[in-house]
């Protein structure tokens, strides 16, 4: 929880706008865990899927979507949109 909504507790403390959708981490990192989370439920189902495999499935999930936003934005990813 911590990481896919640590992000949106710091925007709101910092009263800067949250960011939900493409651009926001927490639908990143969601998305990533879901990925996860569903072929684990194929591996209980009896498909045999490599625990390598199902963890990088999901980092590719996250680091897509992250490409998508940086992409989409024209800017880093990493690059801070307010500075204190």
């Amino acid at each position: 929880v911590t990481i896919c909504f640590g992000g949106v507790v710091r925007d709101m403390m910092c009263q800067n706008d949250v960011r939900i959708g493409m651009d926001s981490y927490a639908f990143a990192t969601g998305a990533g865990a879901t990925t996860f989370v569903a072929l684990r439920q194929l591996v209980l189902h009896g498909w045999q899927l490599p625990l390598g495999f199902r963890m990088s499935a999901s980092a590719a999930t996250v680091l897509y979507l992250r490409y998508l936003a940086w992409e989409s934005k024209g800017e880093k990813v990493d690059e801070p949109d307010h500075l204190l």
